[in-house]
């Protein structure tokens, strides 16, 4: 794992060296092993942090595992590639490279011999990754299909900056008016849910599955193409799935979790692994402690508020093991929130993310490199209440996570133009990918979830779980996001996932999934699912009157209409969310 930046002044003048070092110096936390940067052009400037998970720790400045064999390109990663050593073989002979080869150094080389177009069609794992073409004088840059790992592109008449991270892009000192745009929509969505926008206005996010290539003569962008978790859908395999019963697709489900965590398991690291007392993050932990010995198994309880978290004793005696459990405050959790909205450069994306910001610190501190979740699982196998009770009308997405809310105009602002039709556009294209369903019903849940994956999953929680572990130099590693597991999820029938009919409540949802939970847990351990936790709303009582807030003032809102008894608390967080952002914005200008 590791932290990118790459600078072009499209000018054709030199970078300013100071500035871009400074700008790198804010991914230290990416990074903590060693950074460096590349000058490949004067105007061409290309930082990297690392933090060593594969081979050996870097305990110098060496480029060679980023420049490929003919030197003509030169990559600038962060992620992991989980079948590098398979990729080696088929590709570099094993002749090039030492036996502790990094995946950074098979990423590189690979470019010699595949077209830059089909090296992520190669790829099992999570990477987001810029490479120069020494040749042709041009930078692409790559963005994993599922969307772990975020990239974010800046762009104005002068410079194009590609970085792991927002902070970043502001250290370099480059203006960046807020979206106001993208502020008014978190009021239709229910967390801060954007396709490529963010918090900036020239700043957007690459798209999960993206390839862009860039002309740096010209500053042009030159080639744009991108690959969808819809592809992954297949008649055919959905019809292989359909002739099975809900026990034979809970071995081969399995079978497909015990293969990739066994290749996600840090060599010579030491790591951790979440156990929340959910279906989810149990599971992994479960596989992890089976196939091998984590150093930490971890939760987080928000005194009061998590029931689950706060009694794991049936876990404990399962696994064999003892859970540390970290107990937040109301005042920790407020504590936290202006550094972590730094390194997001946005609001809280959800209000989990401050919860996972003090796990991370602790499994740092516990000297862990890694650290296993259950992210996505929840929409892959059917894990929420709303999928059992779906709207019949399909034209509009029922969604409460990928769908367009409404909200009360009075209280709230409209939605900024468009919108609203790029979610219903988004909303089509789900559709569209399972429109060999004949049942409508099925048709439009599997294509909720679906949404729920590529949309939420890959904007709120994969980025969170990046960001917020990556602030205290953890890198998150997530099973259920891996591509041969995905691949069986969104094939699956809709009753391998709910069953509305189900006389045990707690089965009706993530049937699948807790068919395999259960050959490793008592049924005891299966609880109704919590929500989210945290202290969203008890933070905001420390920021004074609403109508005093620079919210309500930016956004042209009507502050008679608002107080703290007329709005929702969904609403109120929302207001309270913004309001955080905008001071911790005056915090860091300051």
């Amino acid at each position: 794992m590791c932290g990118i930046l790459v600078i072009v002044d499209k000018t054709q003048s030199s970078v300013d060296e100071n500035r871009a070092e400074n700008a790198l110096l804010d991914l230290k936390n990416r990074g903590p092993d060693v950074s460096f940067s590349m000058r490949p052009r004067p105007y061409v400037f290309i930082g990297q942090t690392v933090l060593s998970l594969v081979g050996n720790i870097p305990d110098d400045k060496s480029t060679s595992n980023f420049v490929s064999d003919s030197g003509r390109y030169l990559v600038s990663f962060h992620g992991e590639i989980y079948n590098y050593r398979d990729l080696e073989k088929r590709f570099l002979g094993g002749q090039y490279l030492p036996s502790n080869v990094s995946d950074t150094a098979v990423l590189s080389k690979l470019h010699d011999h595949v077209a830059l177009e089909q090296v992520p069609e190669l790829l099992d794992g999570m990477y987001a990754y810029a490479v120069f073409d020494h040749d042709e004088d041009c930078l692409s840059i790559v963005r994993d299909i599922a969307g772990e790992k975020s990239l974010y592109v800046y762009e104005d008449k002068k410079f194009l900056i590609i970085a792991s991270q927002i902070s970043a892009i502001r250290a370099f000192g480059v203006s960046m008016p807020l979206n106001l745009g993208a502020l008014q929509d978190y009021f239709h969505s229910r967390h801060f849910l954007q396709r490529d926008a963010t918090a900036f206005l020239n700043v957007r996010q690459l798209l999960p599955g993206t390839i862009e290539k860039f002309d740096i003569k010209s500053g042009k962008l030159i080639l744009s193409t991108n690959r969808s978790l819809r592809d992954w859908v297949s008649p055919t395999m959905f019809e292989e799935y359909g002739k099975l019963g809900v026990d034979e697709l809970a071995e081969i489900l399995d079978g497909l979790i015990s293969s990739c965590v066994r290749q996600m398991i840090p060599i010579n690291r030491k790591y951790a692994s979440v156990v929340s007392g959910g279906i989810d993050s149990s599971l992994i932990a479960s596989y992890l402690c089976e196939q091998s010995d984590p150093d930490l198994l971890v939760a987080v309880n928000h005194v009061g508020k998590d029931y689950i978290s706060d009694e794991l004793d049936g876990f404990r005696k399962c696994l064999g093991r003892d859970i540390s459990v970290l107990d937040v405050t109301v005042e920790q959790y407020t504590a936290r929130i202006n550094a972590s909205m730094g390194v997001l450069g946005s609001p809280l994306l959800s209000h989990s993310f401050i919860g996972q910001n003090i796990q991370s610190e602790f499994v740092n501190a516990c000297g862990c490199r890694a650290l296993f979740g259950g992210e996505g699982a929840d929409e892959l196998f059917g894990g929420y209440e709303c999928y059992l009770n779906p709207e019949e009308d399909s034209t509009t997405n029922p969604s409460p996570y990928s769908g367009f809310i409404d909200g009360e105009l009075q209280k709230v602002p409209p939605a900024s133009e468009g919108y609203f039709e790029m979610l219903s556009a988004e909303w089509q294209r789900s559709l569209d990918a399972y429109k060999f369903i004949p049942k409508q019903r099925e048709r439009t849940l599997l294509s909720q979830m679906l949404l729920d994956l590529s949309l939420q999953v890959a904007n709120v929680g994969l980025r969170g779980a990046d960001l917020m572990s990556m602030m205290w130099s953890v890198e998150t590693r997530s099973v259920f996001v891996r591509k041969p597991i995905i691949q069986f999820a969104l094939n699956l029938p809709l009753l391998a996932k709910i069953d509305p009919e189900c006389q045990d409540p707690l089965m009706r949802t993530k049937t699948v999934l807790k068919k395999v939970f259960l050959r490793r847990f008592p049924q005891g351990l299966i609880q109704k699912k919590q929500g989210f936790s945290g202290f969203p709303n008890e933070a905001g009582g420390s920021l004074g009157k609403i109508e005093d807030f620079q919210t309500v003032k930016l956004l042209g809102l009507d502050c008679g209409q608002l107080d703290r008894t007329n709005l929702t608390r969904d609403q109120l967080w929302k207001y309270f969310n913004l309001e955080f952002f905008l001071r911790s914005l005056n915090e860091q200008t300051a």
